[in-house]
């Protein structure tokens, strides 16, 4: 269960559509003249791009197991978008967008405002976790509009530069989250206040390099009292 074609590229993106593998109306995927009239075996099968300009929407589905490269280039219809939760808490690969400089999926997107990630996500950046050194090559980094960022019990990892750049005001990492050692998490997050930890017990070997370098706003860093001692 994976999302991409090349051959249907040049759809729209189109707002408040679910995106499903199990039950994708796939005769969605068809235009006047018949052009892309695939079968869902076809599609599934094609490898090497994603559906850019699609009708990829807001929510994408806890079936789906991997996306790829390019998926939501210059789909900047919708401002939410909802990472539904694996029935097997299964992590959901992304890819990248291999145009320019290597940027994440949403880098582009001027109308992404909030994030729902109810499931781990693996970043299969290509260019290797080494190489994440800037704030559009984090997982969600670079995208300044981006204010609110809910994080549910199946994240367990926050990956490098994952937030870094973007607008969030305020941050909380549940209890779920084990892995917080990636550099610059929220690097350049000049509008960040507020970081909640909700673990009774933090259990971090060190927090990552440069994790709040230039958060010139923040104010609060909110840890159970359970940790003080």
């Amino acid at each position: 269960n994976f999302l991409t074609s090349d051959s249907i590229a040049k759809f729209n993106c189109m707002e408040n559509t679910k995106v499903a593998v199990e039950n994708f109306d796939w005769a969605a995927f068809e235009n006047e003249s018949g052009l892309y009239n695939q079968s869902k075996e076809e599609i599934e099968a094609l490898y090497s791009e994603s559906m850019s300009n699609i009708a990829v929407g807001e929510t994408v589905d806890g079936t789906v197991t991997e996306i790829k490269n390019n998926v939501f280039r210059s789909c900047d219809n919708f401002a939410t978008i909802t990472f539904e939760p694996s029935a097997t808490d299964t992590p959901l690969v992304i890819g990248y967008d291999t145009a320019g400089e290597d940027e994440n999926l949403f880098f582009g997107n001027t109308k992404l405002t909030t994030l729902n990630l109810n499931r781990e996500l693996d970043y299969n950046t290509g260019f290797g976790e080494n190489h994440i050194d800037t704030n559009s090559e984090g997982m969600f980094g670079g995208i300044t509009t981006l204010t609110d960022v809910t994080i549910g019990e199946q994240v367990k990892t926050i990956e490098k530069f994952m937030f870094a750049g973007t607008g969030i005001v305020d941050a909380v990492i549940p209890a779920s989250v084990t892995y917080l050692e990636a550099d610059g998490v929220f690097a350049n997050c000049a509008d960040l206040e507020t970081v909640t930890f909700q673990a009774a017990t933090l259990t971090y070997t060190y927090l990552g390099n440069y994790l709040f370098y230039n958060c010139d706003s923040l104010v609060d860093i909110v840890i159970p009292k359970s940790n003080s001692t």
